[in-house]
């Protein structure tokens, strides 16, 4: 008697009753304080109160939530205003609510805004992989908030922090308490992704990640930067397949698609891209005509989406976005469109299954006109609605299989973008069968008496696996299976977590295995042709032949040929020549084979056969190059060193055709050597204004044609300029005595030796008081 063992499925979904946040830096608010903005927007299914917390200050505020309406939080800045890097703050923010809700975070500034769905406490984990945009001005950024007292993480640098951190060094970071907050900002050139952030003891916690102030693609004089900011999705939870929006019609969308783990192949719209390592990235551009892009992975990757800067008075400005995968399709949802003074237009793209359109509302209303399937892959289906400043809700029944929604707004040098919410499946955890990965409840072809090898991919501790392979219960890590009959199996695997394990949880993985037998076909025709030829073989008499093919699952299929052959008597006749043939006063210069139809006494066709065969002669060139002054011994035996001389031989083909071999030389001249570079350079790290001793900032240098000295402050701000031959810096600012610091210089300089190349070098002077 078989046992029956219980199913495990997980619902979870960005929706939840408590949450952890902080606010990432943000340039504009650092140097424009009295623009800042920060703000917590909570929308619900039902009335509730909701109270936002920083337990680290005492500050609260408690509001009511309205069912499907949405309510917004004003957070004070001097609560929540992280601006260093490497430095604990007590700005983090703990969301508590009496009902279920969603809950978006938004930072704003003077032309600087984004937003970020929050992720409630149950779906945090231990470990997280940092992704952001590769900064050239500001620096890239991530921040971690405890959710427990003494919360100990470790981190991996993927690239040097503004500190000076070294990239490839690891962290060790102790958070004290819950709600504190560890930031941790790059070199003003720089990209964290890949960089790996990993609590112990198994502690939860929540990752910030974006830049400070980015350009995309890249700094240009007139084009702006504005903040990215998403919270880090646990890889857990990170997908294989994602249908990829472009938001923009004026200008390109930047996608990253970063992978968790070593040889993960990527495929673009189907064909495939490229092979990743764990932390390495492919980027690719959208463009603002492209039809939505299919982006699909061997193993879970995460996508993320950038806006790209503009210039002018060009509408939209640099945004993050987080893809939510298709395996993480929710079905209903209630949020908000949040405005700045300079966003102007909002928007809200959704993508779906086809077959699911009608079943389909925004705002409780049916929109299937508005739909327009993939380009690349018409099961899925994808609409763009304009709408109000506000709350709005997109629901869809049971019967189908959810949507993914993106909310995002644009203004003049302005724009935000954010995904609406997503289920929060353990996706860490997938079947494999014969090697490869098996997305769930897809079906794998096969044939009669083909072998099957079943395991899974997880990521955490299993006490031990409850197969279900269609006829038979089997437990173990790998099941091997071999089925006999056609049909259709439902396999299952049932994950039995180790409660030691972080995070521990069962889950349960499903595919279907179809089984296809073999086809047999009779054929039974009469040929006027002897010998008769079919597949590949000759067949001179009447009879029964047979002839095994696959069918469309790969299976052995037998067609069966019941052939009468009649006489024909074909004849053949050849002419050939060299580059063309004449015949009957027709020139041929291409081969061509040309029949005539007679009709023989038994009713079969007398075929005569003409072939013109063309053999080609050939004039070629032996392109040969040559030192100046050297000399070259040809196939002709004899020496050649000069351009002017055109030998050439004749060979004949075993055609008969005739072909040139002719020789032509090109003579490289002598290039002289660049002259040696003796230009000297020497750069002070230190100056002291206020002593007679080295009183100025001054670059000493000898042989150096030109040189051009600029002053930075660390945030990345101008201070002062100067001509490194003639002059210095006194260390003032603007007219003022500037402040003790570490300034950082950008030294741009052209040699005596090299004087068409400009050389750079950057570092940093330390002004002592």
């Amino acid at each position: 008697m078989l046992q029956a063992y219980p199913l495990f499925a997980q619902q979870m979904t960005t929706m939840g009753t408590d949450f952890w946040v902080c606010f990432l830096k943000n340039a504009t608010i650092y140097t424009n304080p009295s623009n800042a903005v920060r703000n917590i927007f909570v929308s619900g299914e039902q009335n509730c109160d909701v109270t936002v917390t920083n337990p680290m200050t005492g500050w609260s505020h408690t509001g009511q939530v309205t069912a499907n309406s949405v309510t917004t939080i004003d957070i004070p800045v001097n609560q929540s205003w992280n601006t260093t890097s490497e430095t604990l703050t007590d700005m983090g923010f703990h969301v508590t609510s009496t009902g279920r809700v969603s809950v978006y975070a938004g930072s704003s500034g003077l032309n600087t805004y984004d937003v970020t769905n929050v992720l409630p406490t149950t779906a945090l984990r231990d470990e997280y992989m940092i992704v952001t945009y590769p900064s050239d001005r500001f620096g890239s950024e991530f921040a971690i908030v405890a959710t427990e007292d003494s919360t100990w993480v470790d981190v991996y640098l993927s690239s040097s922090t503004q500190n000076g951190v070294p990239a490839g060094d690891t962290l060790t970071i102790l958070l004290p308490h819950a709600g504190q907050v560890y930031q941790i900002v790059s070199a003003t050139v720089g990209d964290f992704t890949g960089s790996r952030v990993k609590s112990r003891d198994c502690k939860p916690i929540a990752v910030f990640h974006g830049d400070v102030c980015v350009y995309v693609p890249g700094f240009a004089n007139g084009m702006t930067c504005d903040l990215a900011f998403e919270q880090a999705v646990p890889p857990v939870y990170w997908g294989r397949k994602f249908v990829v929006p472009h938001f923009s019609s004026t200008h390109a969308d930047y996608v990253r698609v970063a992978s968790l783990r070593d040889s993960c192949k990527v495929y673009r719209n189907g064909l495939y891209m490229t092979t990743l390592n764990a932390g390495e990235v492919y980027s690719f551009q959208g463009q603002p005509s492209d039809s939505p892009i299919i982006v699909t992975s061997s193993q879970p990757v995460s996508v993320n989406v950038f806006f790209a800067s503009v210039g002018g008075s060009g509408t939209g400005d640099p945004s993050m976005l987080t893809v939510t995968p298709i395996e993480q399709m929710v079905h209903n949802i209630t949020f908000a469109c949040h405005s700045t003074p300079y966003t102007t237009t909002h928007k809200i793209n959704v993508v779906l299954k086809t077959t699911d359109v009608p079943l389909f509302n925004l705002d409780g209303l049916a929109r299937i006109n508005n739909f327009v399937p993939v380009l690349t892959d018409a099961s899925y289906s994808n609409a763009t609605f304009t709408v109000s400043q506000g709350r709005h809700t997109l629901t869809m029944s049971n019967d189908g299989d959810g949507f993914v929604a993106f909310v995002y707004g644009m203004g003049q040098h302005e724009s935000y973008v954010y995904s609406v919410g997503s289920r929060l499946k353990d996706l860490g955890s997938a079947m494999i069968v014969n090697g490869e990965y098996v997305a769930e409840g897809d079906t794998v072809d096969a044939c009669v008496g083909s072998p099957f090898t079943f395991s899974t991919l997880h990521g955490g501790s299993l006490n031990y696996i409850v197969w279900d392979i269609g006829d038979a219960y089997v437990v173990g890590d790998t099941v091997a299976r071999t089925y006999n009959t056609e049909g259709v199996r439902r396999v299952v695997a049932r994950l039995f977590a180790s409660g030691s394990d972080c995070f521990a949880a069962n889950d349960t993985l499903t595919a279907y295995v179809n089984i296809h037998g073999s086809d047999t076909t009779d054929l039974d025709t009469s040929v006027c042709r002897n010998p008769f030829v079919w597949y590949g073989g000759s067949i001179t008499e009447s009879g029964v032949y047979e002839h095994v093919l696959e069918n469309a699952y790969g299976c052995d299929s037998l067609l069966r040929l019941d052939v009468d052959l009649w006489s024909m008597t074909p004849t053949e006749i050849a002419y050939e020549g060299c580059d063309s043939i004449v015949v009957d006063d027709v020139v041929y210069t291409v081969g061509i084979r040309m029949s005539d139809t007679l009709l023989t006494a038994d009713g079969c066709d007398s075929i005569v056969n003409t072939k013109y065969t063309i053999h080609p002669s050939y004039d070629l060139y032996d392109h040969r190059i040559l030192d100046e002054g050297d000399t070259l011994t040809w196939i002709d035996g004899n020496r050649y060193w000069n351009e002017e001389q055109h030998p050439y031989v004749v060979y004949g083909s075993k055609d008969g055709c005739d072909s040139i071999v002719r020789l032509r030389l090109d003579i490289i001249p002598h290039v002289a050597p660049p002259p040696e570079d003796s230009s000297r350079l020497w750069i002070p790290n230190a100056f002291t204004p206020d002593e007679e001793t080295n009183p100025v900032f001054k670059v000493e240098c000898c042989d150096i044609d030109e040189i051009h000295v600029t002053v930075f402050n660390r945030q990345g701000l101008y201070v002062t300029e100067f001509d490194g031959l003639t002059g210095w810096w006194d260390g003032t600012c603007r007219g003022t005595k500037c402040k003790q610091e570490t300034f950082v210089y950008l030294v741009e300089y052209r040699t005596k030796a090299m004087p068409s190349i400009t050389q750079k070098r950057i570092g940093t002077v330390a002004l002592l008081r």
